[in-house]
């Protein structure tokens, strides 16, 4: 997470990440004084500025620049690279923008069209795409072992479950009327979908996943779990209801968790995206909000604040998202350590101002007291009733299928 350069003092390396940052943010804003905001370097230069203002906790700045990107896109009409180049770099910045627009609750300004399939005419599969594990000082002379790196592939299947959380996020925000328990049950239908549709080279194997498809595992828990939280937050008197989506979603929250518990000691701090970091907040967050205070709270409230301090080192937004969970911990009424408060150090005196900056508000979690009203109280009961049908009718389409393959079968010997 943006670990500290072995052989360097901490104190060195955050004040050489922070001068290379400065740096070149000062000269890429000077060059794009006289920039054409449609030009594909344009827009991918803007794309880059906002991972950088991800990761430096300058989320307003972000805000500003993926959308200027967005537009961009959105206004652009000639090509300029391959087709294939065009595509990947206008999916990644669309997939970008959703991505920041679900973490900051707000409706992303560059709406994709639901008839556009991410990478339709590409080979995604691409043979010659290879994957070596990062060098550090002293591996120079390391010899490693070479293995599909299947990256684009990860990119268009996050892209295809990134149009899964663009709608999500319409839905909540009331741009498809009052929410619905047929359309929450839709998109939860989408989400399972897309997992058991992705491409075998993408599953979780036992020890060596690679870091990018373990990262896209953990967005998908992350959309669900904020999928179902505020239906937890509804109440209901069919109290069978509140606790089938309950055990849903802390099934998720715990899965998300472990696989970022697993990409840690897999990868160590190296390898992590600033917007992995949101995940981990959001996912410890729901674990320890619906867990009950059970041993899996102590093992998640460790994990993340630990992960947290270490990611402040090269991710400065690390230190503002700990100090939104350890306000979440005293919300829920979860003690901590004098040791992980020892950790934190002076990320406790953040105010809310430094806390805005982040991600425009002054904390990470879903702002249901404005989504909840455009729910209805028993929208919980509906929803396991809708899925309930959902499922019904699965297990019958599934059966006329065999049938038909059976009939099929036997017309055939």
């Amino acid at each position: 997470m943006g670990g500290q350069i072995e052989g360097v003092s901490l104190e060195d390396t955050q004040a050489a990440i922070f001068f290379l940052r400065e740096q070149f943010m000062a000269q890429t804003k000077n060059a794009l004084n006289d920039a054409d905001p449609e030009k594909m370097t344009t827009i991918q230069t803007y794309a880059v500025m906002f991972l950088v203002d991800v990761a430096s906790g300058k989320g307003l700045e972000a805000t500003a620049h993926i959308r200027v990107s967005t537009e961009g896109l959105t206004a652009k009409r000639s090509k300029e690279q391959s087709s294939e180049a065009e595509d990947v770099a206008a999916w990644g910045v669309l997939t970008a923008h959703t991505a920041w627009s679900g973490f900051i609750f707000q409706k992303p300004t560059a709406p994709v069209s639901p008839l556009a399939h991410p990478f339709e005419h590409m080979d995604t599969k691409q043979s010659h795409d290879v994957w070596v594990p990062y060098k550090q000082l002293g591996d120079k002379d390391s010899v490693f072992p070479q293995r599909p790196g299947y990256t684009i592939l990860t990119i268009a299947e996050q892209a295809k479950l990134y149009r899964i959380v663009h709608e999500t996020i319409l839905v909540y925000c009331g741009s498809h009327g009052r929410v619905s328990a047929r359309s929450l049950a839709e998109l939860y239908n989408r989400y399972l979908s897309w997992m058991e549709r992705l491409p075998i080279e993408l599953g979780l194997n036992d020890n060596d996943t690679l870091p990018h498809v373990l990262f896209l595992h953990i967005q998908y828990h992350t959309a669900v779990v904020n999928l179902l939280q505020p239906l937890l937050q509804l109440g209901s008197s069919d109290k069978a209801s509140l606790d089938q989506i309950w055990d849903i979603l802390f099934r998720h929250a715990k899965t998300g968790v472990d696989l970022l518990y697993r990409y840690q000691i897999t990868y160590s701090d190296h390898f992590v995206t600033p917007l992995q970091l949101f995940c981990l907040v959001h996912l410890c967050d729901a674990l320890i909000r619906y867990d009950g205070q059970d041993e899996a709270t102590g093992q998640a409230t460790d994990f993340c604040l630990r992960a947290l301090a270490e990611a402040k080192t090269g991710y400065p937004v690390a230190g503002p998202l700990q100090k939104m969970f350890r306000d979440a911990l005293t919300e829920y009424q979860i003690p901590v350590s004098r040791e992980l408060e020892r950790v934190m150090g002076s990320t406790l005196r953040l105010g809310t101002e430094e806390l805005i900056k982040v991600c425009t508000r002054p904390t990470y979690r879903l702002p249901f007291s404005q989504l909840l009203p455009n729910t209805k109280e028993d929208l919980s009961q509906q929803f396991v009733e809708e899925w309930q049908r959902f499922e019904w009718n699965k297990q019958r389409m599934s059966k006329e299928r065999q049938k038909g393959m059976d009939i099929g079968a036997m017309l055939n010997a």
